[in-house]
């Protein structure tokens, strides 16, 4: 497996490239559906340190569609994820490492750019 391969549709590399142009040039509905696979991509490892980040994730999705969105809300939750995914780089599998790594930073970033 490569950092391309992709879990369902949607690979690493390709959220990477979504958010590297900024969280705010992300497109609200189609960040939703990364988000959903990414929930159900998590959940489904059973492992306690992945559904974590997909229940921080289906917060953020739920933040994300409320009449009033609450900037702190989604920046906390932002940093969240982003920490809590860096710290998984430890049990990834080597081709993995990388991808993870460069993920928390842009998720804990777009937290802090958005305070």
């Amino acid at each position: 497996m490569s950092e391309e391969t992709s879990f369902g549709e949607i690979t690493l590399q390709d959220t990477i490239i979504a958010l590297q142009g900024g969280i705010e040039r992300v497109d609200k509905e189609k960040g939703v559906v990364t988000i959903d696979h990414w929930i159900t991509q998590l959940m489904e490892t059973g492992q306690p340190k992945f559904t974590s980040i997909a229940e921080d994730l289906r917060e953020l999705k739920d933040s994300l569609n409320e009449e009033v969105v609450s900037r702190q809300t989604i920046s906390d939750k932002l940093i969240s994820i982003g920490q809590k995914t860096a710290s998984l780089t430890a049990e990834v599998d080597s081709e993995y490492k990388i991808s993870m790594a460069a993920l928390g930073n842009i998720l804990t970033k777009a937290g802090n750019s958005i305070r």
